[in-house]
């Protein structure tokens, strides 16, 4: 379940808010130590504020402690209470400590289990610690690595429905020795799916499949039969007799395969852990692809915004400016965009240009839009020029303004 609605977003992620720091702690102090109006705080309760850009969240997780990751998380929608859940879940630090002080006295085979279900929990806590995609997947098999786990990692291209290998836990001088062996490079090595039916059934079943031998996989991705005579001896050179190949989704799809073994030490009884397992890194994948999408998008309006010819600015509900691009502040005569953030644009009277016009205007609607009004605005000095201005103020559901975007040029050239 994910809320969709962007009030129930606000409201998701002041419920995050209160469940991280508990009632103690005042709406008035959270927004002094978020930096953030308390007008705008309470609207956020209430569902009638936007829900913050990622530099805002990235500063309310700076003030709760704790990783973007989970911030990110109740904005986008996830419930307040289950990324909660999975925030004090994986502070599981100390309880993995106790685990290992703990194998000393369980017997073989109890102490073996415990071991690779440490490894996957710590790995599983490596792929949320990250929000970026390409990451994912090698801090996992470092993390796995750790624990005498061999990986590899496959990325499935929909369009030519091929594998490539993206990452291998394997020492580079042992792939140098695999490369020699085989003629292949495996950095440039592809396969097509359908040609291995291993792969194909785990991405068809979209669930972990367990071989005993990693031989039979090797078999089906090295096709050629000259090269399957290296078979035998790659996997004496590896030393890698078991393979999980577990699934990992996103956007509905299979996005790639970990295939990993722990020299022989795996077997089917783990297959309901690697499930479990499963999940958990496509749950990742699926939030860092989300986040890198949302920044991707910010960069993107960021990089416009600094660049348009014609100014540019937002103002909160009080009527102070937020922000404002170069091109506005040099209109204005300013230094920089700095110097004017916390200003009230009344200074400069971008809002009413032609008082009469705009008054006509806000009747007509509460989600106002003035269009191209010309009239006399000021300069940070106080000189007058000839201005043509569009903006929308919008409101809250109580009637107040809440904000206010707008653009703006100097026309004063034109009018001589």
């Amino acid at each position: 379940m994910r809320y969709r609605d962007p009030s129930d977003q606000c409201r998701n992620l002041y419920r995050f808010i209160r469940l991280v720091l508990g009632d103690e702690v005042s709406d008035r102090e959270i927004a002094r130590r978020w930096g953030m109006d308390e007008k705008n705080l309470r609207e956020l309760k209430k569902g009638v504020h936007v829900v913050p850009k990622l530099s805002r969240l990235a500063d309310l997780a700076d003030m709760l402690g704790v990783h973007r990751y989970y911030v990110l998380e109740a904005a986008s929608g996830v419930p307040a209470e289950k990324v909660y859940e999975i925030l004090t879940r994986n502070l599981l630090e100390d309880q993995l400590r106790a685990v290992d002080s703990a194998f000393g006295g369980l017997p073989p085979l109890e102490k073996e289990r415990e071991r690779v279900l440490t490894a996957l929990q710590r790995a599983v806590l490596e792929a949320y610690r990250t929000l970026e995609p390409e990451e994912l997947f090698l801090r996992v098999s470092r993390e796995l690595k750790k624990f005498e786990f061999e990986s590899h990692v496959f990325f499935l291209d929909q369009e030519s429905g091929c594998a490539t290998i993206r990452h291998s836990s394997f020492h580079p001088r042992l792939l140098h020795m695999a490369e020699a062996v085989t003629g292949l490079s495996l950095g440039q090595f592809r396969f097509p799916v359908e040609r291995v039916p291993t792969f194909r059934s785990v991405v068809e079943a979209r669930r972990p499949v367990y071989l005993p031998d990693a031989s039979v996989l090797l078999y089906e991705i090295l096709a050629d039969r000259q090269l399957r005579r290296f078979v035998d001896r790659m996997k004496r050179l590896f030393r890698i007799l078991e393979v999980v190949l577990v699934p990992v989704t996103a956007r509905g799809q299979v996005a790639g395969v970990l295939a990993t073994g722990r020299h022989g030490k795996l077997s089917d009884a783990y297959m309901p852990e690697m499930r479990s397992f499963s999940e958990q890194l496509s749950c990742s994948l699926e939030n860092a692809l989300l986040f890198k999408q949302v920044k991707d998008s910010e960069e993107r309006l960021r990089s416009l915004f600094e660049h348009l010819p014609e100014g540019v600015f937002e103002c909160d509900g009080s009527g102070r400016i937020v922000q404002i691009n170069p091109a506005g502040a040099d209109v204005l005569g300013l230094a920089g965009p700095e110097a004017a953030v916390g200003r009230p644009i009344d200074t400069f009277q971008l809002l009413s240009p032609n008082a009469r016009v705009v008054r006509k205007e806000v009747r007509k609607s509460r989600d106002t839009l003035v269009q191209n009004v010309v009239g006399v605005a000021l300069k940070a000095d106080g000189t007058p020029f000839l201005a043509d201005v569009t903006f929308r103020t919008r409101f809250d559901r109580a009637g107040a303004a809440s904000s206010t975007e707008g653009v703006f040029r100097d026309i004063s050239q034109r009018a001589v």
